[in-house]
């Protein structure tokens, strides 16, 4: 499990008691946690999964996978990216290479890092924060066009309606901060949840923003702990996790983490399944990860320090990569020179 952990970020050792409380709609749920007691020795994953398969990925000679950090899953086909070399891996639904993207460099059709992508009708979205815009191609690999962004983004997913949900965390000189809209054309709309203090920001790979079980667009506030629902430009809470110990609210006025003296407790890792709430919490000195599982049909909460594999075909947990699936946790693991995704389906 340490590498698991080591692979997303430093975390910590620590457990809960809790309280769950179901508000209204508006409000969301409210989970109170006090990280200082263990009710678990171990989760096991079969208390939460119905069952598990493996999927090798199959390169032909020459080309290797650095290190997956998205998969995106598409009814026939499977869009791996390598947040190493900045490279997509197009395989089809057993893990036969079909093609791949490599096009570093900064040029119209070009891109220097992918800091978000996605499949829509047919035609592969990569968001490049740093050219501050989004290159589209088809899915095997020819140019399209270029949407010019008129501000930068952490985060950022395409609506049903064509426009873009936006987080932006952290300051930046003359840019939105918090969530906010921009159109089809890369202009921005309006601010939907504007933080108006300035916090220290704490980047992993995980996506902030993200479809839930029943496939609303949400997006989780890292310096709130709440994960909001969005719909139709404006937004609601799912969710709400209140921590006895420090988060980055305690650290209000820091502009860098490396500011942070004390304790500093985030989720590196989060599954908002239909039955299940699953997170992995991290304190960013490095401590062990600590585990928690929240059943949504009783109300009932779980916290270990240690994550079992105890199903049928799986010897190891590889280490969470972000996907689009939903009731899903797909974990990678390398194999001489690809991975191996492992599918995990939630009950």
């Amino acid at each position: 499990m340490k590498l698991l952990y080591l692979l997303l970020l430093s975390c910590f050792v620590c457990s809960c008691s809790h309280s769950v409380r179901n508000n209204d709609k508006l409000m969301g749920i409210q989970l109170d946690f006090d990280l200082s007691a263990v009710t678990d020795d171990s989760l096991f994953l079969s208390e939460f999964v119905s069952e598990a398969k493996q999927i090798p990925l199959k390169l032909p000679d020459g080309e290797v996978i650095g290190e997956v950090g998205q998969v995106f899953f598409t009814s026939s086909e499977i869009f791996v990216v390598d947040r190493r070399l900045n490279m997509v891996f197009r395989f089809d639904e057993d893990g036969n290479w079909l093609s791949s993207l490599n096009k570093l460099g900064e040029g119209p059709d070009e891109y220097l890092v992918i800091t978000n992508f996605w499949v829509a009708d047919s035609t592969m979205y990569i968001y490049d924060k740093r050219m501050q815009k989004i290159n589209l191609y088809t899915c095997d690999g020819k140019y399209i066009r270029n949407i010019k962004c008129q501000y930068r983004c952490s985060d950022i997913a395409m609506t049903d309606a064509g426009s873009f949900l936006c987080l932006t965390p952290d300051f930046i000189f003359n840019n939105p901060m918090g969530v906010w809209m921009m159109d089809a054309d890369g202009n921005y709309q309006k601010t939907l949840l504007d933080y108006e203090e300035k916090y220290p920001v704490i980047f992993n790979y995980w996506k902030y923003i993200y479809r839930n079980s029943s496939e609303e667009l949400s997006v989780y506030s890292p310096i709130s702990n709440t994960s909001y629902r969005y719909d139709h430009d404006s937004l609601s809470v799912n969710w709400r996790i209140g921590l006895k110990q420090a988060t980055l609210q305690a650290y209000k006025g820091l502009s860098s983490s490396m500011d942070i003296k004390g304790d500093c407790f985030i989720p590196v890792c989060w599954l908002d399944a239909t039955n299940y709430l699953f997170l992995i919490w991290g304190n960013i000195r490095g401590d062990e990860p600590a585990y928690t599982l929240y059943n949504k049909k009783d109300n009932q909460v779980k916290i270990s320090k240690n994550l079992s594999v105890d199903v049928q075909g799986m010897a190891e947990l590889g280490s969470p990569v972000v996907t689009n699936l939903s009731d899903c946790f797909v974990p990678s693991i390398p194999y001489y020179g690809s991975y191996i995704l492992q599918e995990y389906r939630l009950r």
